[in-house]
């Protein structure tokens, strides 16, 4: 026999359903600079087979510059929602200056995107309009030496590039 309390029962309780996280998507791989120009850097990725539970929305590039701040969405590379589109050319960066980068997958439910990719550096280029042309000479002087002969002199501006 067994013997309750009812005095010490409680209630019974209601019945409550349960609910699991959704299954994350598993994080883009294989990210690659493609091209380095200057003021831009073309990357790469490939999808992960893993989708989890997720039904994709949007790749999300984040880069990180000399500030040492992730930015999202960098001109360029926003509005990725093809899942098959896993490139972009990242632009209007600054000349002669390392980058890092990296991407994951956004989906319908936030709660299964993936964790970002293995984040990596790329250097933009310094050439074309990054460089900066030397300075015009200035004091140009001629003296004649002869009927068909002169000197010339002048004072050389800045190299720069």
């Amino acid at each position: 026999a067994i013997f309750v309390n009812s005095a010490l029962s409680s209630p019974p309780s209601s019945p409550r359903t349960g609910s699991t996280l959704p299954w994350a998507a598993g994080a883009p791989t294989n990210l690659q600079v493609e091209e380095r120009v200057p003021q831009s850097l073309e990357i790469s990725w490939t999808a992960a087979l893993d989708m989890g539970n997720c039904t994709f929305s949007q790749w999300h590039v984040e880069i990180r510059g000399t500030s040492g701040t992730w930015s999202s969405n960098p001109m360029g590379c926003q509005s990725l929602s093809n899942f098959g589109t896993t490139s972009c050319n990242l632009t209007s960066l600054s000349c002669d200056t390392t980058f890092t980068v990296r991407v994951r997958q956004r989906c319908l439910d936030p709660q299964a995107d993936s964790a970002p990719s293995v984040a990596i550096d790329g250097k933009t280029s310094r050439a074309g309009s990054c460089l900066t042309p030397a300075a015009t000479p200035t004091n140009l002087t001629a003296l004649a030496l002869g009927p068909s002969s002169m000197q010339l002199s002048w004072a050389a501006g800045s190299p720069h590039d």
